[in-house]
């Protein structure tokens, strides 16, 4: 008898620039190299998506990443479904009522709920104790493709054109000459414009030590706008901040180019599930100095794989002993990635799910 071949939906926000469609695609490449799956489809579960799927006799099974956009889809499903924790879900969608218990139903009806690392498993088992079968869960760590950049053949996009560009941009003609004396020190930040990622956590305390100290370094928030409000809010408030600049995304080749010129790569965030962009960093050998949070802790081991700070005031001390010890920064970058070769195999990952 011939085997039956599986037909899988994913359902997960598809935005570009955006973890979860990170995730997405990482997810549904395993599965379409499995012998046994006929047919993986994608579709976007965005944050106001609620229409009703009509066609699940087309599928076998699904799965969900984000328990709350994409549980909000499955309650209705009649087919085995699994959950994967996306960061904001059970970061900070559980504070609100009506979404907490929109995933309360979702991951009672789920078959499994995959966490990313052990602490968001003890959180959930904390939230939903009782309510949700502790056998479902299952940890799988994410991985990460080594970016292809290869620094002895030169970059498609220079980081020091790239600062003259987002001051040209900014109107700040003036500053190209007087600062871009050579090659700037750049720290950035790559993040979807929303507030969970707190842009604006550091960019008065930077710019008050990049006009006093180090005008030759810069702050250089690089994503798309997710949120417009908020948006809004940080072009006003970076707008009179030197040293502080914003350009729109670029493709993802383009981005790992920059990240790999630059001094360091930074996170902000008030919450994170487990960044890509930080295990992407990792890989490609650049420090990171990411906020203490519990996400960036678990990937990030103080002085050892990176630095971890708690406030405005620490991240320049931590900038600015990175900016001047080179010793420091190539041992950090080293030992970064061999823990990310070690612990977040693209083979495991891909044979857990």
């Amino acid at each position: 008898k011939e085997k039956e071949m599986a037909r899988v939906l994913l359902l997960s926000s598809l935005s570009p620039s955006t973890g979860n469609n990170v995730t997405a695609n990482r997810v549904a490449e395993f599965l379409r190299e499995a012998e046994d799956i006929a047919l993986v489809e994608c579709r976007h579960a965005s944050a106001d998506s609620s229409a009703a799927i009509t066609d699940w006799q087309r599928f076998d099974c699904c799965i969900g990443l984000h328990a709350f956009r994409a549980g909000r889809l499955l309650l209705d499903c009649p087919l085995p479904f699994a959950l994967i924790f996306g960061g904001t879900d059970i970061n900070e969608n559980i504070h609100d009522a009506a979404k907490h218990k929109v995933m309360t139903d979702a991951l009672t009806r789920s078959n499994f709920i995959v966490a990313f690392r052990p602490s968001l498993i003890e959180k959930a088992i904390n939230v939903w104790g009782g309510v949700v079968d502790e056998s479902k869960y299952r940890l799988i760590a994410p991985s990460i493709k080594k970016p292809v950049v290869d620094r002895e053949a030169g970059f498609s996009v220079d980081m020091t054109e790239k600062i003259k560009e987002c001051l040209q941009r900014a109107k700040r003609n003036e500053e190209v000459e007087s600062k871009l004396i050579s090659k700037p020190n750049v720290f950035i930040l790559p993040c979807g414009l929303r507030p969970v990622k707190d842009v604006l956590f550091l960019t008065q305390a930077f710019s008050e030590w990049h006009s006093k100290h180090s005008p030759n370094s810069f702050f250089l928030v690089i994503g798309p706008s997710l949120d417009p409000v908020y948006t809004q809010t940080v072009f006003e408030q970076i707008a009179n901040l030197e040293g502080v600049l914003y350009s729109p995304s670029v493709e993802q080749n383009l981005l790992h180019e920059l990240m790999a010129q630059s001094t360091a790569v930074i996170n902000s965030s008030l919450s994170e599930g487990l960044s890509n962009v930080v295990l992407e960093a990792m890989m490609l050998k650049v420090p990171l100095i990411v906020r203490n949070i519990e996400g960036n802790a678990s990937l990030v081991h103080h002085r050892k794989t990176g630095f971890l700070f708690d406030d405005p005031q620490q991240f320049v001390q931590l900038a600015e002993e990175l900016s001047n010890d080179k010793s420091l920064s190539d041992s950090i970058a080293q030992a970064a990635f061999e823990y990310a070769n070690q612990h977040h195999s693209v083979a495991q990952e891909r044979h857990l799910y």
